[in-house]
């Protein structure tokens, strides 16, 4: 579970001490004051770390490492400890990591880099923590961090109250994998994430170095000495053979709005009005704010929109997905691979007719769903220079014609494009000029 904060205010907590404290003295009315107690012995000083948590009582607070004193052990997997302000509780042994690091905060030998897993100091000299986070982007003196165990947005921190994790594991100083990514719920720590030895992290930052991006994994373009050299541009490199598919489609319903944006449009214009120097941003920043302080009463009104939306996008949907399948089945019929396609009235054009006379006719089928023609889910740039090389410029421009509903021959051509081009790992450009032009056709072009 994440912890729900005020992340803006993090520099500025402080614990809330609990009235479970360790009493200091034993004063009676008619008896002299005497000496305090004596403290637990302490088996050895620790940081433990506070899971993210919905108790509101604690949940400001988690998601970081305290400084405590270890004074029991409780079986093979627990301990009591002691903080800094009194409080004492009992902790799991796996959260608990040694005190002392082996860097301090803002003492690293090596430069930061994103995509890196740090501890970031709260500042406190009162009540001293450290923040889990992710570097997102490193600047002069300043790295904007995000917190994977926290809901709340990135923030800026100053270079010297950060340093990187290190995670104490049978006597040895871990860091955390820079490469690895999980689900929000799926870790509840550091100490579950994966863990790689000094060599490897060098390794890690040695790459990132030399190639000046946050992980080797993904390293910018390389440009080309003539573009440098010239001035000009290097030209943007295009994907063969891509499925090229419809960014959206018109009949699809609209996603259920959720509590908060109900909130934002309802408030969007009264924030505007109240400063309208504002820009986008800040407005956007603002409503956020005024979000986390509303009480539970001022949210429910727009819950009670949102669970509505919720329904009317479940109803639209199931009937949008209905006709979808409708459509799906009214489409041509894929041949095998290998399969000779007659052409005539009895042959390919006769697979559904229904479909076939709703492309000819220029229409949508089944209760108004746009058609989707081959030309869409084609690069027709990469099927025109292969065309080219095969047959002809000319013979590309004939496909065109032939792909174009209502051509006598567009059921034909359809299902060719199916059958040796679209959704092919290596698209049979040849064999879909044979099925659609003949290869008597194609010999004699390559004649000439």
């Amino acid at each position: 579970m994440v912890s729900v904060r005020s992340p803006r205010e993090r520099g500025k907590l402080r614990r809330k001490s609990s009235d479970k404290r360790i009493p200091l003295l034993d004063a009676k009315e008619d008896t002299p004051t005497k000496a305090s107690k004596p403290k637990a012995k302490t088996i050895k000083k620790v940081r433990v770390w506070w899971p993210p948590t919905k108790n509101r009582n604690r949940s400001d607070v988690s998601g970081m490492f305290w400084p405590a004193r270890m004074t029991a052990k409780i079986g093979s997997d627990k301990a009591t400890v002691e903080y800094d302000n009194g409080d004492v509780e009992n902790v799991l042994l796996a959260n608990c990591q040694p005190a002392n690091r082996p860097t301090d905060f803002g003492k690293e030998d090596k430069a930061l880099r994103a995509g890196e897993f740090v501890e970031v100091f709260n500042n406190s000299k009162t009540d001293p923590a450290s923040w889990f986070a992710r570097i997102k982007e490193v600047r002069k003196t300043t790295c904007i961090v995000e917190y994977p165990f926290c809901d709340g947005p990135p923030e800026t921190k100053k270079m010297e109250l950060i340093c990187r994790v290190r995670i104490n594991k049978d006597e040895k100083w871990l860091y955390v994998d820079p490469e690895q990514k999980w689900k929000d719920g799926k870790f509840s720590s550091p100490m579950e994430l994966t863990l790689i030895a000094q060599k490897q992290m060098d390794q890690w930052l040695k790459a990132a170095e030399e190639q000046g991006a946050a992980s080797p994994k993904k390293l910018a373009p390389k440009k080309k000495a003539g573009g440098e050299a010239g001035g000009s541009k290097p030209s943007k490199k295009r994907k063969k053979d891509k499925v090229q598919i419809p960014k959206s489609n018109p009949a699809k319903p609209a996603r259920a709005k959720t509590a908060y944006l109900f909130f934002c449009d309802a408030n969007r214009a009264h924030v505007k009005a109240k400063d309208p120097s504002l820009t986008m941003v800040q407005i956007t920043t603002e409503l956020g704010q005024m979000w986390k302080k509303a009480t539970v009463e001022e949210r429910e009104k727009f819950q009670k929109q949102a669970e509505k939306d919720k329904e009317r996008h479940k109803k639209e949907n199931e009937v949008y997905m209905k006709k979808m399948s409708q459509v799906a089945a009214a489409m041509p019929q894929i041949a095998p691979a290998g399969t000779v396609i007659p052409i005539g009235p009895g042959g390919v054009n006769a697979v559904n007719p229904m479909m076939l006379a709703a492309q000819q006719q220029h229409q949508a089928p089944m209760g108004g769903m746009p058609l989707i023609t081959p030309t869409q889910l084609i690069d027709m740039g990469a099927l025109k220079k292969h065309v080219k090389k095969i047959a002809g410029e000319d013979y590309f421009y004939q496909c065109i014609d032939l792909l174009r509903p209502g051509t006598p021959k567009f059921g034909v051509a359809a299902t060719a494009a199916h059958q040796y081009i679209i959704g092919q790992k290596k698209p049979d450009v040849k064999g879909f000029l044979v099925t659609l032009f003949g290869l008597e056709a194609l010999r004699n072009r390559a004649k000439r």
